[in-house]
């Protein structure tokens, strides 16, 4: 990558994440004139309407860093949370658009979740109901974080567990409305939402259980430590949760940002054992289970941890 797409990318990242960013190129002015490149010694950008944010970075450590995903993870990290959601509303829309994440069958963690901790399904209209809430609570609902088309929410309907999703991409909203009305399920589809998780539309201790497959490690750590502060004041207490997180190592661990495949330009939050527990401290986790694909070789694949978790409150 050369010093011109450096600037590229930062403007477009910037743009993305501030609104509209100003790029200020710096000359060292005790250096002798020289042409070009060579004259240029640091690059500050300065956010257009955040006045007291500034980053410098030396141009000759952005050059053989030669990796712009470095440098955004200290944007990242700088960011404010409204402009961090429109750069992640941005990418997930593109991936949408690209067809990756176009997924009409539930996962089989969540039925397992549902199965064993919330309502058995034993015949077409047979449930065994598991859950406490579901016999105590008169308007059982439940919420599908980050929701995508719909699949979880179509699932949990069918359940008959009075579902709603919310998701960051409008995309995503709008092609699974679409899909929903296709099948008849006009009622469902209205209960879809495009939201933040920083700011759920919901009201105080609404929802019964909530899944999110997926989605809390597909954004900075910090929004989804907020996301988590929303959950638990849309949770009834005594509320069931799963979640699923993607698990670092000793050496990757934190935020970054995806460079290939489906997903490409969305951020990515790898987890520890160790950060999982103080990122879900304010709950109870009841199963915390961790799992691990491999090839014909035994390279890793992906090692994901699926986690049941309580509402303490």
């Amino acid at each position: 990558m050369n010093k011109t797409d450096i600037l590229d990318k930062l403007q477009e990242i910037f743009r993305d994440i501030f609104g509209n960013p100003s790029l200020i190129i710096n000359e060292k002015t005790n250096q002798n004139d020289i042409d070009g490149w060579d004259s240029l010694t640091h690059i500050t950008i300065l956010e257009a309407v955040q006045d007291e944010f500034a980053l410098s970075f030396s141009l000759e450590e952005m050059i053989e860093l030669n990796d712009v995903r470095k440098i955004v993870d200290i944007i990242i990290r700088d960011g404010d949370d409204s402009g961090l959601e429109r750069y992640g509303s941005k990418q997930w829309n593109a991936s949408y658009t690209r067809g990756g994440n176009i997924l009409f069958y539930p996962h089989e963690e969540i039925i397992r979740f549902v199965n064993k901790y919330v309502r058995k399904r034993h015949d077409i209209n047979v449930f065994e109901d598991i859950l406490p809430l579901l016999s105590s609570e008169k308007n059982f609902s439940s919420l599908d974080l980050g929701c995508g088309i719909g699949r979880h929410v179509k699932y949990l309907d069918e359940s008959g567990l009075n579902p709603y999703g919310i998701d960051l991409s409008e995309t995503a909203i709008s092609k699974g409305k679409e899909w929903l009305i296709s099948i008849g399920k006009k009622e469902l589809a209205d209960k879809l939402t495009i939201g933040s998780v920083t700011n759920l539309p919901y009201e105080d201790n609404t929802f019964g259980i909530c899944v999110s497959h997926g989605v809390l490690d597909s954004m900075p750590r910090e929004i989804a430590v907020k996301g988590m502060q929303e959950v638990k004041r849309v949770l009834l207490p005594g509320a069931l949760m799963y979640l699923d997180l993607i698990m670092g190592t000793e050496l990757i661990e934190g935020d970054t940002i995806v460079d290939d495949g489906y997903e490409q330009g969305t951020i990515q939050s790898y987890f520890t054992v160790d950060s999982i527990k103080e990122f879900l401290s304010e709950f109870d986790i009841i199963d915390f289970n961790i799992i691990t694909s491999t090839d014909d070789t035994g390279t890793l694949r992906n090692k994901r941890a699926h986690l049941i978790i309580k509402n303490l409150k």
